[in-house]
């Protein structure tokens, strides 16, 4: 029995053409949890989407901090989508997202950049009750 060891570059390079594969074969669309690039996501926004497009990703999901953005800065993202020929399906979201205040605002933001989906990324912790 051989062992084999994988790279972690060549389980990434492997991992970028699966979006690539995806869609020559007519399959599913690959996506994208932007959490996962968070960082550069924070620095400069429009040109990470630009870059996970450009890796062959067909769909991406945006995180807490969209519902910071203005209704101008999600018709900025909602066009740069387009052109770049991408979706946004769901946003996961905090729980202020959810709140009698909030849950207007995401509503309103998902609508714009054409997300269907307001998902929570987290329910928090359970609490214990006593008996």
């Amino acid at each position: 029995m051989s062992s084999r060891s994988i790279s972690r570059r060549s389980l990434l390079a492997g991992a970028a053409a699966l979006p690539l594969i995806s869609r020559a074969a007519g399959k599913p669309p690959v996506g994208l949890e932007l959490y996962s690039v968070r960082n550069e996501l924070a620095k400069d926004a429009p040109a990470t989407v630009r870059q996970v497009a450009k890796m062959g990703y067909q769909v991406v999901e945006f995180f807490s901090p969209y519902y910071q953005w203005t209704k101008e800065q999600a018709t900025d993202m909602r066009k740069l989508l387009d052109d770049l020929g991408i979706r946004c399906l769901s946003t996961h979201n905090s729980p202020v997202s959810f709140s009698e205040a909030g849950i207007g605002k995401a509503i309103e933001l998902n609508h714009i950049i054409g997300s269907k989906f307001v998902v929570m990324a987290s329910a928090g912790r359970p609490k214990v009750l006593d008996d």
